[in-house]
């Protein structure tokens, strides 16, 4: 199993270098909204939602996009809306829009998500004592400073998504942070089915296991195991 999984790993990074390639598709934007760290647009002929890092685009700008993945059934909660289907895409250009300038946006646009939808987005971390520690909860802090007691036990806090890599291994890992514990003692690693938004303060919940070894060098001290967020 572990040999498996460290095949999977290896090949989702190596997707990482080379998402982006392939055809490109496009069409008017009819709808254009940014929430969440994340731009969503509707294009018209045919109709898609796709969503991008932050970008310059307008309703009725003609786009092209490239370098994206299908994710059904994607909940945004910035927008309170479930998208049957939409494309998380790793670049969109307008057409007729200067191309130089573009290719400074489209730099800045290559973190959304991983294995050919792009690199992982990230948000800054919360200062300390800007998230209120949740009553029951624990902290980021107090997790990581003995994992090995809480082997097995379920957890809940209160904390930022800093950062999220979807679809590797058929989970999202997501990146916690609550403003206590000190780099690199300052961040829990989270896996989970569900998707959210970079950005959200979440309440997490889920199974904490101690020294998990992935393979390739991905080693954690704490891995919060089939997480759920509310």
């Amino acid at each position: 199993m572990k040999t498996r999984i460290t095949v999977v790993l290896l090949w989702t990074l190596i997707s990482l270098s080379t998402a982006g390639a392939g055809d490109s598709a496009g069409g008017k934007a009819m709808e254009v909204v940014s929430a969440g760290g994340y731009t969503y647009l509707r294009l018209a002929d045919p109709d898609v939602w796709i969503a991008t890092s932050p970008a310059d685009i307008a309703v009725g700008d003609e786009v092209e996009y490239s370098g994206g993945m299908e994710m059904r059934d994607f909940h945004s909660n910035a927008l309170d809306r479930t998208f049957e289907s939409i494309l998380f895409v790793q670049e969109v250009r307008v057409a007729g829009r200067d191309t130089e300038g573009q290719q400074d946006a489209a730099a800045q646009q290559g973190a959304l998500v991983p294995a050919g939808v792009a690199a992982a987005a990230t948000a800054g971390a919360p200062a300390a004592g800007e998230i209120t520690a949740l009553d029951g909860g624990t902290t980021v802090a107090a997790l990581l400073a003995d994992p090995a007691s809480l082997e097995g036990q379920e957890i809940r806090l209160r904390a930022r998504v800093t950062k999220v890599s979807a679809n590797i291994m058929d989970r999202n890992w997501i990146t916690l942070q609550d403003g206590s514990g000190a780099n690199p003692e300052d961040k829990l690693m989270a896996t989970s089915t569900q998707f959210v938004n970079v950005g959200d303060v979440v309440i997490a919940s889920g199974t904490l296991r101690s020294d998990v070894d992935i393979g390739s060098g991905y080693r954690y001290e704490a891995l919060l195991e089939d997480a759920r967020f509310e």
